[in-house]
Order: structure tokens, then sequence, then C-alpha cells
């Protein structure tokens, strides 16, 4: 969103946030000459200049001011269009790490979360993976279990990013485990697969435990063709 449009003599100025940045457009009409700049401020530097001769257009009936404006909201919308496309969103480093704890690149994941949360300080996921990152790469359990935790205790603070809401309980979970606090461990797996019942990674999280879930007809082995086709059953249902 634009902020209020500031207007000077022969100038216009607004300034556009795009994601954490900031873009200054200011518009000027030059007084000796039929010609209107306008110039992109990124954190204090000139990066665009854009010119326009307005000879001749005052004939078709816009005086200068209003071609000034129509210029500079041209370049708004273009600074909108070009800079929002290139601004990474929270949400992208988030899918980025998830994949990069994925294959297991613990190192390049903990360099992409600090990039992040250089950006986005107070994002839930993004605090949680630099906990479970801190604790398996720097060994500090410590700071690993205070971040973890913290972002569990937000979740209700950050409504829009309930898809990693599982995702939070599983890297708690994994710190837990590292501190030889199984139950902890488990409560915390347990309550992310109350939200995603088909989570892979929470599963395999809870096999290590030798926890399975109670096959449908107890008293039938679980290899029972009729527990195989219930438990089939069970799983499709749940969707």
């Amino acid at each position: 969103m634009s902020k209020e449009d500031k207007k000077r003599a022969g100038s216009l100025e607004s300034t556009v946030g795009i994601g954490i940045e900031e873009y200054v457009v200011i518009t000027e009409s030059a007084s000796k000459k039929p010609m209107i700049t306008t110039y992109i401020y990124r954190q204090g530097e000139l990066i665009r200049t854009e010119r326009a001769d307005h000879s001749g257009q005052e004939e078709g009936g816009l005086n200068v001011p209003e071609l000034m404006r129509a210029q500079h909201e041209k370049t708004i919308k273009t600074v909108r269009q070009e800079f929002g496309a290139m601004a990474k969103q929270a949400s992208d480093y988030a899918l980025e790490l998830r994949e990069l704890v994925r294959k297991k690149a613990y190192e390049p994941a903990f360099h992409h979360v600090k990039d992040g949360l250089a950006l986005f300080p107070e994002n839930l996921p993004l605090i949680s993976y630099y906990g479970f990152l801190a604790a398996i790469v720097e060994k500090d359990l410590k700071e690993g279990l205070q971040a973890c935790r913290q972002a569990v205790r937000s979740i209700h603070r950050d409504p829009g990013e309930e898809s990693f809401y599982p995702m939070l309980y599983l890297n708690l979970g994994r710190v837990y485990t590292m501190h030889g606090k199984k139950a902890e461990a488990i409560e915390c797996f347990r309550k992310g697969l109350s939200l995603e019942p088909r989570n892979p990674e929470l599963f395999s999280e809870m096999k290590k435990f030798g926890l399975r879930k109670k096959p449908p007809i107890s008293f039938l082995s679980r290899a029972n063709p009729v527990n195989k086709y219930l438990g089939i059953l069970r799983s499709y249902l749940k969707g």
C-alpha cells in the first residue's frame, strides 16, 4: 500500500511498501523544459529515472499537474508489478527450508533460516526451523528448545500460517527427542498428527518410538487381511 502522497511545490512523492522494502517515487516537472521526470529510490538510493516530454500534450486538454499525476501513478503501478514479483515472502523461505531439512542439508538450511529471520524476525515457521537447526547444527539444545517452544506457544498469534502448524510440533518434538524427553516428544508428534494425519515426517518420528495406530480389530493381528482392509478404509475416510 502507498502511504499518503506528499505534495510539494512542483512535485509529487509517494512511498510504496512491498514486503519489508519501501520504494519512494518522486515526480517533478522541469520549470524551463516541457519535461516530467520521475525518480525511484530504494533505501535512499536512486535506482531508476524516467523522463517524459509532454510538449504538445497540453493542447489536448491536459495540464502539467494532470500529466504529472498520470506519470506518477503509472510509475507506482510499474514498481508494484516489477518489484512485487521479486519480493521474497516468509513462506518462500519456510518452503525452501522444508526441502533442505528433508534432504538433511542442515548446514545450508541453517544459513538460509538466518537470512530469512533477518527479513522476517517474527515469522513462526522460521523461528521454529531456527530452533531445530540450532539444536542439530550448533548442538545448542537450550537455544533450540527455547525457539521451538516460542513458535508453538505463539501459534494463535499468527493465524495465516496454519499449513505450517504441524511442522511447528514436528520441530519441537525433534528437539525434545534430542533432549531425551520422550513423553514430551511423543505428545508433540501426536498434536501434529491431529492437525495433519497423513504427514509422513510426523508418522516417521512416531514409528521411531515403536508407536503405531492400533489395528481396527484389536483381537486380530495387524497383518490380518480384515485389519489391512479396514485400515485402508479408515485412512481413506479421514481423507
